[in-house]
């Protein structure tokens, strides 16, 4: 998942006058699916940005306009909104649908113990936001019961497909609506707007593998027909109005950072980075394995897309990190092996030929004979492009024998036992192998008596 910034076009008011909007009369609203009426309002998350000027009791004063904003504080109101819905997904069941939550207020939000509401003739479906949810202001948050799009987790969430008319609407932890989208060829349900009247306007029944979605971002006029329309692409996460996508081509920049071979093809899994500037339409692109002869490991489905700076894993569904389950076979490097990504066109987008010798004739990727190769790769180690995402189109130059590091950039180390990828809290790179850290913390000390030794002979 990948975030653009938004700079908000709706400046919210720093005195706090701001009146949240009456509640919806729904059919729903005479019950609280959660009893959340009743209990204290949603503490206030640890990630705020420390300052003197708030009060001993937590509360936000109009001094700190950039302290997280709390639901029962109205300056959120005026600009939350239900960004993005993908109701309908290609071939797969209902959980892979997803929403996505747009932040134009002004303010970063606490959005613990929200709700988002679903339904069929009515809002009777609730899914709590959990604790700790922070959504920074100009920040997009995906939400859905399961796959690779979702950001935030709830479980059993259900969308219809705007066969009939349908509605999804996001409350504040006190379960007062804050955004309601109606969508499908009518309103014959009778759903109600944000103004609490029947809506004679709807969004567009979503194509399936495709998303409806509000163009510009965050645009809200309360009228979901003018908001809302049909996506080409889904953009999870990101602004609805990215630049076309692309299939690919020489100059994609979508490369295989980093190979892991594992124990077996249980573990084994591939690192793909974009490292261009256009997005980049992936229906159609395959992970290529060649030992003795050619076999496509992996092939990826309609809707599924990389974004300039993004990163994603094919592989073993044990790895946290991959979001791409499959079996790869992946080889040692005995006469010469190569894991290549070819592009929707058949073009070699990126190939990695490594071993001792290139026994096989594997092609590089202007299509002759490989004479550049990456050292062999033993069992449960990784090749790794360092620095991560260099490409001179010569293996034996980008690449290098690392820690493995799914889904997170590549680091130098000779330390090559641990598919998780695990960094020191310092955020960087592992140690070497034989460096000490008694010598490291000596150093002072040594110095130290360096100067001692100095002023003796100086007296």
């Amino acid at each position: 998942m990948y975030f653009t910034a938004f700079a908000a076009d709706t400046a919210a008011s720093e005195t706090g006058d701001t009146a949240s909007p009456d509640p919806i009369e729904t059919a729903d609203t005479a019950r609280d699916p959660t009893d959340t009426a009743d209990t204290a309002p949603a503490p206030v998350i640890d990630t705020a940005i420390p300052t003197d000027d708030t009060s001993d009791t937590g509360e936000t004063t109009d001094t700190d306009p950039y302290l997280p904003v709390s639901c029962t504080d109205a300056r959120f109101a005026i600009g939350l909104v239900i960004n993005e819905i993908l109701a309908e997904p290609a071939g797969m069941d209902p959980g892979h649908q997803w929403v996505e939550i747009f932040n134009r207020s002004g303010y970063d939000l606490d959005l613990s113990g929200w709700l988002v509401m679903t339904g069929e003739t009515e809002l009777d479906r609730a899914h709590t936001i959990p604790d700790g949810t922070f959504l920074p202001d100009g920040d997009y948050m995906v939400f859905g019961a399961a796959g690779a799009e979702t950001q935030v987790a709830l479980d059993g969430l259900w969308l219809g497909d705007g066969d009939t008319s349908d509605a999804i609407q996001i409350r504040d932890c006190m379960s007062t609506p804050v955004d309601t989208v109606i969508y499908g060829p009518d309103n014959a349900d009778a759903w109600r707007d944000d103004l609490g009247e029947i809506a004679t306007s709807v969004g567009p029944t979503p194509p399936v593998g495709r998303t409806i979605g509000r163009v510009p971002d965050g645009g809200d006029t309360q009228d979901s027909g003018v908001d809302f329309s049909a996506l080409d692409t889904p953009t999870p996460g990101t602004s609805n109005q990215l630049p076309p996508l692309t299939c690919g081509g020489p100059d994609s920049g979508v490369v295989i950072n980093e190979v892991y071979r594992g124990a077996g093809p249980a573990e084994a899994w591939v690192e793909i980075l974009h490292t261009g500037e256009l997005p980049i339409a992936l229906e159609g692109w395959t992970v290529e394995i060649g030992r003795v002869e050619w076999s496509a490991a992996y092939a990826f489905a309609a809707g599924e897309n990389l974004l300039p700076g993004g990163r994603i894993v094919v592989g073993s569904p044990s790895v946290p990190e991959v979001g791409y389950p499959s079996t790869l076979s992946i080889g040692g490097g005995t006469g010469g092996d190569i894991v290549r990504l070819v592009d929707c066109r058949g073009f070699a987008s990126d190939s990695v030929i490594y071993g001792a010798e290139n026994a096989d004739g594997w092609p590089d990727d202007s299509g002759r004979s490989a004479t550049s190769l990456a050292i062999a790769l033993s069992r449960e180690q990784s090749l790794s492009r360092l620095p991560d995402g260099r490409d001179s189109d010569l293996c034996a130059e980008d690449f290098e024998l690392a820690s493995a590091t799914p889904g997170r950039a590549n680091a130098k180390t000779t330390d090559t036992g641990d598919p998780s990828g695990s960094t020191s809290d310092t955020g960087g790179r592992a140690e070497p192998s034989g460096c000490s850290c008694e010598t490291g913390r000596s150093a002072p000390a040594l110095w130290m008596f360096v100067l001692l030794a100095l002023l003796r002979r100086r007296r």
